[in-house]
């Protein structure tokens, strides 16, 4: 499991992705899609729906909502074609919709999530184990998150696929949860120094897992030694984790 990044790995991550899109997609300040409402704000108990739409219909946009939160969570995606409903399928966390023929708006529901806490994504590749409080877009004072939405607009020029891309940031708002949320956050913090005990904690049969990594090797030399090392520890870190994460969501 790689290590986690500090805020300062993000901005240089961030940075060598816009240097990567330098030069097809550029970046321009006017939000051409209508957002509603404007403040997101969830209700203690229910849901809140949201609606996009395109104002200008001789252009095609191409949407991407991420949400992204510790209590909230997308449940619903749909639009309407030919006067009936067409359901979206969707993440939890994001979703993508192409603005073109019909297809003017789309509508998406915020509801509450049924765990505070979602530690684990699963990909098709492997587990990854993601520490939802090291995420900067959510924190103690905007504990509810934040929702992402950026606008691509594509057009062809002489040399290459081009266009221009715009974002919008919204601030998630539920009242009910935000108290709930900045104790786990504290709880967290406290819990830090126990988490790190942890992660140190050995495997039981440690040596005998070593051993049966390069037991197919008659004479294991050290690269394949330290393949070993670097699996075993991702094993541990992972087992750690979900053992930390477990206890924490167990205890909301």
């Amino acid at each position: 499991m790689s290590e986690e990044l500090s805020l300062t790995d993000l901005a240089l991550v961030q940075s060598k992705k816009d240097t990567v899109n330098e030069g097809l997609f550029h970046s321009v300040n006017e939000f051409s899609l209508k957002i509603t409402p404007e403040k997101l704000i969830i209700p203690s108990s229910g849901h809140l729906d949201v609606q996009i739409t395109n104002p200008d219909t001789g252009r095609k946009f191409l949407v991407s909502v991420i949400l992204t939160s510790l209590s909230l969570e997308i449940t619903r995606v749909w639009y309407m074609k030919d006067g009936k409903e067409e359901v979206k399928r969707s993440q939890p966390d994001d979703f993508c919709h192409m603005f073109e023929d019909d297809k003017k708006t789309v509508y998406f529901r915020i509801s509450h999530a049924k765990t505070l806490v979602r530690p684990f994504e699963r990909s098709k590749r492997k587990e990854k184990i993601q520490n939802p409080f090291l995420n900067p877009l959510v924190s103690l004072d905007t504990p509810e998150g934040s929702v992402k939405i950026e606008c691509f607009e594509e057009f062809e020029s002489e040399s290459e696929l081009s266009g221009w891309i715009t974002s919008k940031w919204l601030e998630l708002s539920a009242e009910s949860k935000s108290l709930e949320v900045k104790e786990k956050f504290l709880e967290f913090q406290k819990n830090q120094k126990r988490r790190n005990r942890l992660k140190k904690i050995v495997l039981e049969d440690e040596v005998k897992e070593k051993e049966k990594m390069v037991e197919d090797k008659e004479y294991p030399s050290q690269r394949c030694v330290n393949e070993a090392k670097k699996r075993l520890k991702e094993k541990r870190d992972n087992l750690n984790e979900k053992v930390f994460f477990g206890k924490l969501a167990e205890n909301r």
